[in-house]
């Protein structure tokens, strides 16, 4: 099980540099078998250098690190398990993932390009399958879907990371250090 992880994770890294270099303006090698859509040539990423709360409304229910379990390398936001409570982009990007994840359950990845650095965003367990494909180009604010209970999930919430160029799930980096969560909004 542990190689069939490495295996994905190195997936998921090709396919966001890729993404990332379609966001660049470097067209995608032949073996990837990723197509540029049109909206991602018309657009360059700049965002502000800055991330937005991903969710519509709630409050932290799990920090990042160890607060609620070992190894936590996301923040969990939660609603009083409103399923109903919308999921946004956090910046400008293209969507790298989209689908289903035995622990992420319905899921969503987008490559950032901030002022020439890629991060790579995770929306995890959300109520249905998430409303954007792959390759596609979000703005910032973009609905990718709701708030949930799907994977390796114990309650409706959204779990969200972020990293420093592509997924790398122990690598992730404390979400806190690029957004202000209040107590709750």
């Amino acid at each position: 099980q542990q190689m069939a992880a490495h295996e994905e994770a190195a997936s998921y890294a090709n396919l966001q540099i890729a993404h990332f270099n379609q966001l660049q303006g470097v067209p995608a090698p032949e073996s990837t078998g990723v197509s540029q859509p049109a909206s991602v040539a018309a657009n360059t990423v700049s965002g502000g250098g800055h991330f937005i709360i991903p969710m519509e409304r709630g409050h932290v229910s799990c920090e990042w690190g160890n607060s609620c379990y070992f190894g936590h390398r996301g923040i969990d936001l939660a609603n009083f398990n409103d399923t109903s409570t919308r999921i946004f982009a956090a910046a400008d990007g293209v969507v790298s993932v989209s689908g289903w994840h035995w622990a992420y359950g319905n899921h969503v990845m987008i490559t950032h390009n901030i002022n020439g650095q890629m991060y790579t965003t995770v929306y995890a367990h959300m109520h249905q399958a998430p409303t954007v494909g792959v390759g596609q180009f979000v703005a910032q604010g973009t609905v990718l879907g709701t708030m949930g209970n799907t994977g390796n999930s114990f309650g409706a919430h959204l779990h969200f990371e972020i990293h420093r160029g592509a997924w790398n799930y122990p690598t992730a980096l404390n979400p806190r250090d690029f957004i202000h969560f209040p107590r709750s909004w």
